[in-house]
């Protein structure tokens, strides 16, 4: 069995209600023991901080600003995000292939064999004329 985590909606409504109802009781009853209220005055307040805490980091794994800037340009522009992901990547694509196209090929010297770019006029290592 997979337990799931709990939303952190959850721990904000148990955070609201447990502080209520102890801040209520604590300034409108005639308690004894005051200091169990603070207690659970501040477990209140403890979960509503986790609430915060839990709702941070699940907006910072999903993306956090940089997805809402995305998402924003998206409805400006009125390109659907996935349209632009996609001519991201051919984009990428392009660039990587304009590289591979431009990278000069390898040739070997015919007389001391050193490996040299074809686009070297002259061997690096003896000076033997290449083209």
């Amino acid at each position: 069995m997979h337990n799931k985590p709990l939303d952190p909606k959850v721990h904000f409504i148990v955070g609201i209600l447990i502080s209520a109802f102890s801040a209520y009781t604590l300034l409108f009853t005639e308690v004894p023991n005051k200091s169990v209220m603070q207690l659970f005055l501040y477990i209140g307040l403890g979960f509503i901080a986790l609430a915060f805490l839990k709702k941070g980091i699940r907006y910072i794994r999903e993306g956090g600003l940089k997805k809402d800037e995305r998402e924003l340009a998206a409805k400006i522009s009125g390109v659907p995000q996935a349209a632009k992901e996609e001519e991201y990547q051919d984009q990428l694509k392009r660039q990587a292939q304009l590289q591979e196209r431009n990278r000069p090929s390898i040739v070997a010297c015919q007389l001391c064999g050193t490996r040299n770019y074809s686009t070297s006029n002259y061997c690096h290592m003896c000076g033997y004329k290449l083209r």
